[in-house]
């Protein structure tokens, strides 16, 4: 570790991009509010309230009644979040900033320490370009923030996997390390399932190309050791012995579930890549560079196992680009194994590179800038600011079609709603209730621009101004879209205050 922390002093360079880095970690941790799926609520978040034998809405998802989702996540969340509140944080909202700010960092740190690990004899401009994606791509940091079982697993996976490579560089691997390093791989696999198709990879390499049979034991033992454990804590759980892994796979493969949420084809993951790794056109340069170092690289660890996954989860007919989020942070530290300068050469020598490279970093600097002011999930990042709107306290509030602590399709966010417990969410159709005079309605209204636009209906004719959105910006970005007869972007609120 020495020899890295005097490359950073020595080099003002990467001091001000990991400074930087950092910085930009930091703000995501802050303003990644929400999830990115509802998954990461209700299976994580809401089972942990139920584990805890709290208000909870586990039982609005089927997958509690189909005992298919592994609970160790859950219970390493009930675990932060008794602690939490012992220390006297009771705010759902710090708490998971709080819960943001651990897991970002610590997957920033690994991936620049695994970064400098690889390239420690490899050029300085190697480096730059190789922390300047992992720290700067416009996706990355914010999908650091996430406490997903995607995000959260890859975070475990690919510790274990370095670790291993990094102890047999160095010649110092025990037989305590490897049952360690099977462990942790199990962990991360009842976090993720799909994550079977990377650990496949990396045993194929281990006990067939390799053929070290004595090292592939002692992985599966500790990895035996980890499922059992995940055994007893879904048995805790779910009050009935169950192995989570089989359920997922025939419930979803074999009886269809996943499938009926709709198929994707085959390329539908390297679309992905295109958009989260980077941004078009230099990441097409980079995909290709991608499977090209995949090939030349084949036998290392963790290259093998992101291909073994890239390809095992494609050939799944159900796909979610959320899949994907388990390996796109590690993919540039893959990239740097080939090496960046021949890209660096063509961007001094050659213009359409140039303009090529220039413009993909406007493109990547505006999304990146972007995502940090405007959060993802506006729904919580409006009950958040609706939390903190002290004349809500005990006032009834009327919400078209839904409230705030609801999801698109009504399932209920009860962890968020003892933040707004003093305000009473009133919900009505405006089909039947536009006809009513104003006394119908409370001093407050509460609606979604499309709420709005597919009743076709305006609260302002009743006397109400607008005084809080969730987002200007995008608010004012669908009434554009409106006008022009263009599809708008869902979940973006306003709160409606009577005037007169």
């Amino acid at each position: 570790m020495k020899s890295y922390i005097l490359t950073i002093k020595d080099s003002t360079s990467i001091q001000l991009v990991l400074g930087f880095g950092l910085l930009i970690q930091i703000v995501f941790c802050i303003t990644g509010i929400g999830y990115f799926h509802p998954d990461q609520h209700f299976q994580i978040i809401e089972f942990s309230s139920l584990q805890l034998h709290l208000p909870n809405a586990a039982n609005s998802v089927w997958e509690l009644e189909s005992s298919i989702r592994p609970t160790i996540q859950v219970y390493l969340f009930s675990g932060y979040r008794l602690i939490v509140e012992y220390l006297g944080v009771l705010n759902p909202f710090i708490q998971l900033l709080i819960l943001r700010l651990i897991q970002g960092l610590l997957f920033w740190y690994l991936l620049n320490y695994i970064a400098f690990f690889y390239n420690k004899h490899t050029s300085h401009k190697n480096l730059i370009v190789t922390l300047l994606i992992i720290n700067f791509s416009w996706f990355l940091p914010y999908s650091r923030t996430l406490f997903s079982s995607e995000i959260t697993a890859a975070l475990i996976f690919f510790f274990s996997i370095f670790l291993f490579h990094k102890q047999t560089l160095e010649n110092k691997k025990s037989w305590i390390n490897l049952l360690l390093i099977g462990f942790l791989i199990a962990i991360s696999f009842y976090m993720r399932f799909q994550l079977g198709f990377a650990i496949a990879g990396f045993f194929f390499l281990i006990f067939f190309l390799e053929k070290k049979y004595s090292t592939t034991f002692l992985l599966l033992f500790g990895f035996s050791l980890g499922v059992a454990l995940n055994v007893f804590i879904d048995f805790l759980f779910y009050q009935k012995i169950v192995f989570t892994p089989f359920l997922y796979f025939n419930k979803n493969i074999v009886e269809g579930v996943a499938a009926s949420f709709g198929e994707k084809s085959f390329f539908y993951y390297l679309s992905v890549l295109l958009g989260v790794v980077l941004v078009p056109p230099i990441s097409i340069i980079l995909l290709i560079k991608y499977f090209k170092v995949s090939i030349q690289k084949f036998k290392h660890p963790i290259v093998i196992s992101c291909l073994f996954f890239l390809i095992g989860h494609s050939m799944v007919a159900h796909k979610e680009e959320r899949f994907l989020f388990t390996i796109i942070n590690i993919i540039p530290i893959i990239l740097s194994f080939g090496n960046y300068e021949n890209l660096i050469q063509r961007f001094q020598t050659n213009k359409f590179y140039k303009r090529i490279i220039i413009f993909s970093m406007g493109l990547n600097v505006i999304l990146l800038i972007t995502f940090i002011f405007i959060p993802y999930s506006q729904s919580i990042h409006f009950i958040e600011r609706l939390s903190k709107e002290k004349k809500l306290q005990h006032q009834t509030v009327s919400c078209f079609e839904r409230n705030p602590l609801q999801t698109e399709s009504k399932l209920p966010l009860v962890f968020y709603s003892k933040s707004l417990q003093s305000t009473n969410f009133v919900n009505f159709s405006s089909r039947d209730s536009a006809h009513l005079s104003k006394q119908f309605f409370s001093h407050y209204i509460i609606s979604t621009y499309n709420d709005l636009r597919d009743q076709n209906f305006n609260p302002e004719k009743f006397g109400y101004q607008p005084i809080l959105y969730s987002s200007s910006a995008l608010w004012h970005l669908n009434v554009m879209l409106h006008k022009k007869g263009l599809n708008s972007i869902n979940d973006i609120w306003v709160l409606f205050e009577k005037v007169n």
